[in-house]
């Protein structure tokens, strides 16, 4: 199986903010979701 393309998304979530000893953090989450697509036609999604 040889990877054919990859797709990288950077997405942001919505996350209410938390208190904590260190204050707020920020109202929203960042993530990363990576599509890679074989030759095959097999598609493969990943959160970082």
């Amino acid at each position: 199986m040889i990877i054919h393309g990859m797709n990288v998304h950077a997405i942001s979530i919505a996350d209410p903010p938390l208190r904590s000893s260190y204050g707020l953090h920020a109202p929203y989450a960042l993530r990363t979701v990576l599509e890679l697509k074989s030759e095959d036609g097999i598609v493969g999604i990943a959160e970082t």
